[in-house]
């Protein structure tokens, strides 16, 4: 790992440290030159892995090979006309980055205009009067892109996110997916976010065992049912909850379906309670099915009753409230 990518952290975990839901002007200010200045630390260091002098103003031959190896350079060889009198060690502007790194970089083309803007962004701070700047553009793109750019970076350079975010990164993650306006990106890093955390967890000694009990007793509950988690793969509740309406045939209250309601993997910690996104990981009817008509236990009986509802009160009829 070449210094310049080393430096990047520097700068993206301080980003990381201050990045909240609740920022303040200059707060937005100085998080946003941290992260301009990570941002081109990180696109010069995609190019120097390739080529060191792929970020110099001058890379030719008589000028790079002195500002990047003058160490191999022969004794008295600086009197060669093969080498420039005059070295010049200035390097290319973070645009000037941008535009190389995105021929050679994935993450670098799919993400060129949000670092555009921060590229923009650091200019009229450092140059100009403040009130140029699009503080909510920046304050969004810090608080919703600052973490998903950054992470696709760190698998594309083979690297450990916390190099980057240090700690941060659930509550970054959480952040980030609460700004997310398109509901199958926020679902993907949702999902994402815990199937990590499940890794780590399942690591623990008797961690799965406990989940398994625990997640036995909460499907046994009322008005509860199973289905696979869409994060972990492993068993997760529904709680759902009984449509109950008066059949005017018979006078009598009966169940006509099931509103899902949440869903909880106790392997994972994902908990899900939007109606968008329960409608779009599409909760089995499966996970219900097998609920008592009268009160919501699971049960394995034909008639849909169970064994406890099956027993008639006094007056032949189940209060169902």
């Amino acid at each position: 790992m070449n210094n310049y990518h080393k430096d990047s952290q520097l700068f993206f975990r301080e980003v990381a440290k201050g990045v909240t839901e609740d920022l303040e002007k200059v707060q937005i200010i100085q998080l946003a030159m941290n992260l301009a200045l990570g941002c081109e630390r990180l696109l010069k260091g995609i190019l120097f892995d390739i080529n060191p002098a792929y970020i110099l103003n001058e890379p030719s031959f008589k000028n790079s090979i002195q500002v990047l190896y003058r160490a191999k350079l022969l004794p008295g060889s600086n009197k060669s006309p093969e080498l420039a009198q005059n070295i010049n060690g200035d390097v290319i502007t973070f645009k000037n980055s941008l535009l190389r790194a995105q021929l050679v970089s994935e993450t670098t083309k799919q993400h060129k205009n949000i670092l555009f803007a921060i590229s923009e962004a650091r200019d009229i701070i450092a140059h100009c009067e403040l009130q140029l700047l699009n503080i909510e553009q920046i304050k969004e793109i810090i608080q919703r892109d600052f973490f998903t750019m950054i992470k696709e970076f760190t698998v594309e350079l083979g690297q450990k996110p916390s190099l980057y975010f240090d700690s941060h990164s659930e509550r970054l993650s959480k952040l980030s997916i609460a700004h997310q306006s398109n509901l199958d990106i926020k679902i993907k890093m949702l999902l994402d976010l815990h199937l990590e955390k499940w890794q780590q967890a399942k690591k623990v000694t008797g961690y799965v065992k406990k989940r398994e009990k625990v997640t036995k007793v909460m499907i046994g509950g009322l008005n509860r049912g199973k289905t696979k988690c869409p994060a972990c793969e492993q068993d997760a509740v529904v709680q759902f909850h009984p449509i109950i309406e008066l059949d005017q045939m018979i006078l009598e209250k009966i169940i006509i379906g099931y509103e899902v309601k949440k869903l909880s993997c106790f392997y994972c910690n994902l908990k899900v309670i939007e109606p968008p996104m329960l409608d779009q990981l599409g909760i089995k009817y499966d996970a219900v099915k097998n609920a008592c008509l009268y009160c919501g236990k699971i049960n394995d009986n034909l008639s849909g009753i169970c064994d406890s509802c099956n027993l008639v009160t006094e007056n032949g009829q189940i209060d169902l409230y």
